[in-house]
């Protein structure tokens, strides 16, 4: 449901259900279903204001007898405004995501990010993003040690600040490279993870 609000905005509410089912019988343990609900606010494509704001609520049951579910708040937004030659950036979401290992159902991912550019001219900008997650595992999580198997309470925090410059190429296309520091600090022993990187990708939102 879609509904007019201010000038050109657009306020929206959202209800879905999902069933999540795997293919292959030995990920048939993370099979889930999911309800839930969100509201929100969605800016013009154009003017000093883009993107959205959503935040709902989330259900989430694993299918498998035992295992925690989640259940609590959702978001997704992300929004940009523009002030003269600065445009400010700032993004918030929160959701449960299926894990990549194959001792753990899902997490619980936190992140919060806000970032400036300035435009130097028409065709050539500067930006920077400092970026914080938090990714919480809601059972305990299963390590291989010297002295046998282990368990943990796993949460990683996660941080990136990126540094860079974006030259227009044509309309609202533009190249941007970056500079970046990775920071990734986790409670399980051997899952920390610091780098230095340099990155290059187009922009569409020059």
């Amino acid at each position: 449901m879609n509904v007019p609000a201010f000038s050109r905005s657009l306020a929206f509410a959202r209800a879905g259900y999902s069933e999540y089912d795997f293919r292959h019988p030995e990920s048939s343990w993370r099979n889930s279903r999911a309800k839930f609900v969100t509201a929100g606010l969605r800016f013009p494509l154009l003017g000093r204001a883009r993107g959205a704001l959503s935040f709902g609520y989330k259900r989430f049951t694993p299918r498998t007898a035992g295992l925690k579910g989640y259940e609590g708040l959702i978001a997704k937004s992300d929004v940009d405004l523009l002030t003269g030659r600065f445009r400010w950036h700032a993004r918030l979401s929160r959701d449960n995501r299926f894990s990549i290992w194959e001792n753990a159902l899902f997490y619980v991912d936190d992140e919060a990010a806000a970032g400036v550019s300035y435009y130097l001219t028409r065709s050539i900008r500067l930006d920077y993003e400092f970026s914080a997650a938090r990714l919480d595992y809601p059972e305990p999580f299963e390590v291989s040690t010297p002295g046998g198997i282990a368990f943990f309470d796993r949460r990683d925090d996660v941080n990136q600040h990126s540094l860079g410059f974006s030259v227009r190429l044509m309309r609202t296309i533009g190249l941007s490279i970056s500079y970046n520091i990775f920071d990734w600090a986790s409670t399980i022993p051997g899952f920390d993870i610091k780098r230095s990187f340099l990155g290059l990708n187009l922009t569409y939102d020059f």
